[in-house]
């Protein structure tokens, strides 16, 4: 793994906590607006969807980020012990895991929202 692709998963990082909260808000103001109009139940579970990346990402996300940031300044610093480069290997593997199941929350949010629309 390069110092390259390390600096592409601290702009993506970085990226989503620049833009991921405001607009899981938005997308869950708009759901509960949705819920109060309608009064439909459906709205409610959309809006909780949504809003669970945040969460979410406390949960499990910070964790993983903070160990490849130590390790990619590690790289930086131009110290390159190899148990440091072992362990960045199954942490990206994880952190793509756990950011494939982070982007669920807002489809399956959509998902449920759309339902309740056509329900």
């Amino acid at each position: 793994m390069d110092a390259h692709n390390l600096a592409q998963i601290a702009a993506i990082s970085s990226s989503f906590w620049l833009s991921g909260p405001p607009f899981a808000i938005l997308g869950a103001g708009g759901f509960v607006w949705l819920a109060l109009e309608s009064g439909c139940w459906l709205y409610w579970r959309a809006a909780i969807l949504d809003v669970g990346i945040v969460p979410y990402t406390f949960a499990f996300v910070i964790q993983t980020n903070s160990s490849i940031f130590e390790i990619a300044n590690v790289k930086d610093s131009s110290e390159k012990p190899a148990s440091e480069e072992n362990r960045l290997a199954p942490l990206l593997n994880r952190w793509a895991c756990l950011n494939t199941v982070r982007s669920l929350f807002p489809l399956a949010g959509g998902i449920l929202g759309l339902v309740a629309a056509l329900y």
